[in-house]
């Protein structure tokens, strides 16, 4: 009988012990989901830049293609890429060179956010009102996450 009271006192403990995991760690997870994603945004920006370089390297000139057939020509036969990123990258070589992924509709207001909040932003005033900003303002161009504003 002993055996039986300390056995449903560990099942309760344990229950009690995961409920407050989850209540409590929620706000732990989702941002350890954030810093995931801002580390494979930062993971494929390398790559592309990396595959740049090579490319460079390889031909003495930068391709002269941009955004998307620019990766699809770097990944053709896995030559400079092994596979193309996801998402519609904004890739652009030469003086004024721009490499990042625009925010749409594919993630919240939060999760843009969330992702600048990651890279250190928050502690820019303009975070404050301006969490996820629009991609086309040159104020905000080293922000990792932005939004794309259709007409």
């Amino acid at each position: 009988m002993f055996q039986l009271i300390i056995a449903v006192i560990a099942i309760v403990l344990i229950a009690v012990l995961v409920i407050a995991a989850i209540f409590y760690g929620g706000d732990v997870w989702s941002g350890a989901t954030t810093r995931a994603e801002y580390g494979k945004l930062l993971n494929q920006a390398g790559q592309i830049d990396a595959a740049l370089q090579l490319y460079y390297q390889d031909k003495g000139f930068f391709p002269t293609e941009t955004d998307g057939a620019l990766l699809d020509m770097l990944a053709t036969n896995g030559a400079y890429l092994s596979t193309k990123p996801q998402g519609n990258w904004v890739v652009k070589v030469g003086d004024n060179g721009e490499l990042y992924l625009p925010r749409n509709a594919d993630y919240t207001e939060d999760q843009c956010g969330g992702i600048n909040k990651v890279a250190g932003k928050d502690s820019d005033p303009a975070f404050a009102t301006t969490p996820c900003p629009v991609c086309d303002d040159d104020t905000f161009k080293d922000w990792p996450a932005c939004k794309v504003v259709t007409p």
